[in-house]
């Protein structure tokens, strides 16, 4: 669907220092093409941090109910006010609506453009109860259209921007960057299987580690987990688990090619980078059949079971040692239907909400 030709959209954008080159929402930026004003969310010190919240709570009281919300986002939002009455930008969108949206919803009638956002917290996270607790959810009633990234999300966000303002739009993946060994042609020939884990958002890492703690004994499986190094000691009682910490995309990539299986329990989710990259490898998926997990793995590219329930996965994995016809078989399946999640199936979903959002703008200012 094309873009209205009336529109110029201007992304407030955030880059997250745990996502690869090529991986995180961010990259909707680079794909869609527009200006952006982009937000670098750093990693600093816990003294760091503990200073910045205390100046935050006293300067900008409101910023409490902003995810991760900092300085730079601030200055983020400033910088959007300005370009958009400066150089005629009609619609802005901001890629992580609950972590940079602030002023630009407190002083909405100063902002001469549509607004977009993208949500990707579902209700039960911690923030969102935060949000939700204290009301501070009304103020987004003054954004013209939602983007979720998940179906279980829809609900929840037309209770605050109302019914026919919420689309469901998923998360992309890089399917050229993120793709198979040799067709996949590589895969599953060793005799062990090999079960990969990556990441720490939303994860049930004790899950993990009680299914791992069931094979120590059997050579015929080995686990590796791709963590931040900050919860390597979580590990000190699971030798059985190979860490990897801080390894380069290249790296990451490979590790998801040549594994058998991704395992990633989740205690929540929405959409799921590691489930995105490891099904556009054609690694089949073991995950937990929670918020957005099934709109993005289905039957026939992985496996979704019940939240902790340790006793089925085992078992699976136990099935699959002796037996690896059917990875075989939804591996193929998992590169498949990675495809439609590629960015540019992506990109004409989000244009047609920035025509939805436009329209809906403009209407109301005549």
């Amino acid at each position: 669907m094309q873009m209205s030709i009336k529109q110029k959209p201007l992304l407030l954008a955030k880059r997250w220092a745990h996502h690869t080159p090529s991986g995180g929402y961010d990259r909707i930026c680079r794909e869609l093409g527009f200006p952006s004003v982009f937000v670098h969310k750093k990693k600093y010190t816990e003294f760091y941090n503990t200073i910045r919240r205390r100046l935050k709570r006293h300067l900008l009281p409101s910023s409490r109910f902003v995810n991760t919300y900092g300085l730079q986002d601030l200055l983020g939002e400033v910088n959007v006010f300005y370009k958009a009455r400066k150089f005629g930008y009609s619609l802005v969108h901001s890629i992580y609506a609950e972590d940079q949206l602030n002023l630009l919803l407190d002083h909405r009638n100063k902002l001469p453009a549509a607004l977009v956002g993208s949500f990707h917290l579902p209700l039960e996270s911690a923030f969102i109860q935060k949000v939700v607790g204290s009301g501070f959810q009304k103020r987004f009633m003054n954004i013209d259209a939602a983007m979720v990234v998940s179906r279980s999300m829809i609900g929840d966000c037309e209770d605050w921007l109302g019914k026919g303002n919420v689309f469901f739009v998923p998360h992309g993946i890089d399917t050229t960057t993120f793709q198979p060994i040799n067709g996949l042609s590589e895969k599953f020939n060793e005799n062990c299987l090999k079960v990969l884990s990556v990441g720490i958002h939303g994860r049930d890492w004790d899950t993990v580690m009680e299914v791992s703690s069931q094979f120590t004994e059997n050579p015929n499986i080995k686990f590796s987990a791709i963590i931040p190094g900050k919860i390597r000691y979580w590990f000190k009682n699971n030798p059985e688990i190979q860490l990897y910490s801080g390894i380069p995309e290249k790296e990451l990539i490979e590790k998801y090619q040549t594994a058998d299986i991704l395992l990633i329990p989740l205690k929540f989710a929405t959409a799921n980078n590691s489930l995105l990259e490891s099904i556009a490898c054609g690694t089949p998926v073991i995950s937990t059949n929670t918020g957005g997990i099934p709109d993005y793995l289905s039957d026939s590219s992985g496996w979704m079971f019940n939240n902790g329930d340790t006793k089925s996965i085992v078992h699976l994995l136990k099935a699959l040692i002796d037996d690896k016809s059917s990875l075989r078989d939804k591996s193929v399946i998992a590169r498949k239907e990675s495809l439609q999640f590629d960015w540019q199936t992506i990109v004409k979903n989000t244009l047609e909400v920035y025509n939805f959002a436009f329209k809906k703008w403009h209407s109301g200012i005549k």
